[in-house]
């Protein structure tokens, strides 16, 4: 598409604008499910930018702004860059739609966001940032009591030696155990409702090899930042509110096989808090600081370490939150090493062995075939997992360092090939 420095912009009436934090904004294209995070001296040229100006005068009132900028370099912001290949900018080129790079894999919709919606409208009054911290942090308070005065820590035969623990009360937990994840789920969206952001369906997926479920609340990216921290542990939040009911029936009836689901809960709970893994307390963690993208920031940040290190950039640390940017980065190293050594050494056989291990298991389910033992193919799965486990995590951990060797690699042989040779 040719175009001069008379051509008039038009912003697609798919594109909606939002503000992100105190000094950038998200430009959504609904149709081709596009996000770009965008400064402000961008935000206000798109503000002139309404179908009536063309780019010399744009341009002009740009520079009684003092953002000084000629036609011709307004036709290549606009024209030429992401704007335009995100269909932000209407052009007759063809516009991409955005292919997805889910860090679930093999998703699965269990609930579409229609029928979610009834529910999180009546829930959504929980989310309301004042109640939300103070009721949070009355049951979290409550539940450490109960904790303190009825469960002995130091052994678990006060809750699996009681003989209200039958069979009954571990099929209970097991049901508690999937009503609090549909509540985790559900928590999400009703937080997203409430501050004015579309939930999206429920569903099921594998995070690296882990079974979980998940709550679509990409749309949560138009909310500030502190908003976007509450729809983050709104999960949580609906976990400890089933605990804290469960606590109190407890309390009323005795049965401490409650207080036992109450802990498991809690467990899993906390372990959502990880901000090492891509779950609640990760992206929490993210939007508290302002960095939607932490994970990869903070490779950057080891990267730009490294290269002051070797004298190739100045230095990374300007101001404290490159230094805690630097901190998580090297704690989230850290504890990939640490995990690799731990299930390394555990489980050494069936990590150097997993392809003997897979074809052993994949015969003895053909040969077998119909009659399973169910059993076995449980505990034959649980085998499996460490091992896969170990090899995800090392591809994912040494993806990046690879493809920085390479550039390096390929900078050096560049760099030789283009050496003056020595005159014989």
């Amino acid at each position: 598409m040719k175009v001069d420095e008379y051509a008039i912009p038009v912003i697609s009436p798919d594109v909606e604008i939002v503000p992100f934090d105190k000094t950038t904004y998200l430009v959504l294209q609904h149709l081709y499910k596009h996000q770009l995070r965008i400064s402000s001296q961008l935000y206000r040229v798109l503000e002139l930018v309404d179908g009536r100006r063309n780019l010399h005068e744009i341009a002009s009132e740009l520079n009684k702004e003092t953002h000084l900028i000629e036609p011709n370099g307004l036709l290549e912001l606009l024209y030429t860059g992401r704007l335009t290949q995100c269909g932000v900018i209407q052009t007759s080129n063809p516009v991409a739609p955005r292919v997805s790079t889910s860090y679930l894999k093999l998703r699965l919709t269990l609930i579409k966001s229609r029928h979610i919606m009834p529910l999180a409208r009546l829930c959504s009054f929980l989310f309301t940032p004042r109640f939300f911290y103070i009721s949070g942090g009355l049951m979290l308070i409550g539940l450490g009591w109960a904790f303190l005065h009825f469960v002995n820590f130091r052994s678990f035969s006060v809750l699996i030696g009681s003989n209200s623990v039958n069979s009954f009360s571990i099929a209970f937990l097991y049901g508690m155990f999937y009503l609090s994840t549909l509540l985790h789920e559900l928590g999400h969206a009703s937080a997203c409702r409430r501050f004015g952001a579309t939930p999206g369906d429920i569903g099921f997926g594998f995070y690296l090899v882990m079974p979980v479920f998940y709550a679509d609340v990409s749309d949560a990216w138009r909310v500030p930042a502190p908003q976007r921290v509450i729809i983050d542990l709104a999960g949580l939040y609906m976990e400890i509110l089933l605990c804290t009911v469960l606590c109190g029936v407890f309390l009323l009836y005795g049965n401490i096989a409650l207080l036992y689901m109450c802990l498991i809960l809690l467990l899993r709970t906390y372990g959502n808090l990880n901000p090492f893994l891509r779950m609640d307390g990760y992206w929490a963690l993210a939007d508290a600081l302002g960095r939607p993208n932490l994970r990869q920031d903070s490779i950057r940040k080891l990267l730009s370490c490294w290269h002051w290190l070797r004298k190739r950039e100045a230095s990374p640390f300007q101001k404290l939150s490159d230094y805690l940017l630097f901190l998580y980065a090297l704690c989230s190293q850290l504890m990939i090493v640490a995990l690799l050594t731990t299930v390394l050494f555990f489980n050494t056989k069936s990590v150097l062995l997993l392809p003997s291990l897979v074809w052993s298991i994949g015969v003895k389910i053909i040969r077998s075939y119909p009659d399973i033992n169910l059993t076995w193919l449980y505990t034959a799965i649980l085998e499996l997992i460490p091992p896969i486990l170990f090899y995800v995590l090392l591809i994912n951990f040494l993806a990046k360092p690879a493809r920085e060797l390479s550039k390096l690699l390929q900078s050096f042989l560049v760099g030789k090939s283009k050496a003056t040779p020595i005159p014989s």
